[in-house]
C-alpha cells in the first residue's frame, strides 16, 4: 500500500510540473497581442513626427483611420491641465504629472478608454471643427477618421479639422 501511494505522489507531481511546463512555454511563446495599446502607440509616433514638422515648418497635418469596428476607436484628447473629463457618456483620464499642455491618443476598446500615450505640447493648443463652424474649448476630442491640420504660432497652437 505505501508504493502504491509514493506511485500515485510521483505521478501527480510529475503531472503538476508538466502541466507548468505547457503553461510557462505557451506564455513565452505566444505573448498576449493588445490591440489597442500597440495601435495607440504607433498613432502616437506619427503624432510626434507631425508636432516635430510643425515646429520646423508652421504647418502639418495629423490621421487615424477608423478601422470599421465599433469596439475599438482612437481618439486624439487635448486635456490641457486637466487629468479627467467626460465628454458624450465616456470618461477620459490621463496620469497625473505636471503636463501642462497635454495632448493625447486614446484608445477605446469595449467600455475600457485608455489615454497611455501623451506629450506636453509646451503651447496651449485650441481645435476649430470646420465641419461645425465652432472653436471647441478645452478638453477637446477628435476621432478617428478626421483629418487634423497642425498649425504654430508663437503664442500657440492651432488645430483643425480639414
Amino acid at each position: 500500500m505505501s508504493l502504491l501511494d509514493e506511485e500515485s505522489v510521483k505521478v501527480i507531481g510529475a503531472v503538476a510540473v508538466l502541466a507548468l511546463a505547457v503553461f510557462l512555454l505557451f506564455k513565452l511563446f505566444s505573448p498576449v497581442f493588445d490591440v489597442a495599446g500597440e495601435t495607440a502607440e504607433s498613432y502616437f509616433g506619427t503624432l510626434e513626427n507631425a508636432v516635430k514638422d510643425v515646429d520646423a515648418l508652421k504647418s502639418s497635418s495629423f490621421f487615424m483611420m477608423d478601422n470599421g469596428k465599433d469596439d475599438l476607436n482612437f481618439y486624439l484628447v487635448y486635456f490641457g491641465d486637466a487629468f479627467s473629463f467626460e465628454r458624450d457618456e465616456k470618461i477620459f483620464t490621463r496620469k497625473v504629472d505636471d503636463k501642462k499642455f497635454a495632448l493625447c491618443v486614446c484608445s477605446e476598446s469595449g467600455s475600457a478608454i485608455s489615454c497611455k500615450d501623451c506629450r506636453d505640447m509646451g503651447l496651449p493648443v485650441g481645435f476649430y471643427d470646420k465641419v461645425s463652424g465652432q472653436y471647441s474649448v478645452p478638453p477637446w476630442i477628435v476621432g478617428e477618421g478626421v483629418k487634423v491640420k497642425l498649425q504654430k504660432s508663437e503664442v500657440n497652437y492651432a488645430f483643425s479639422s480639414e
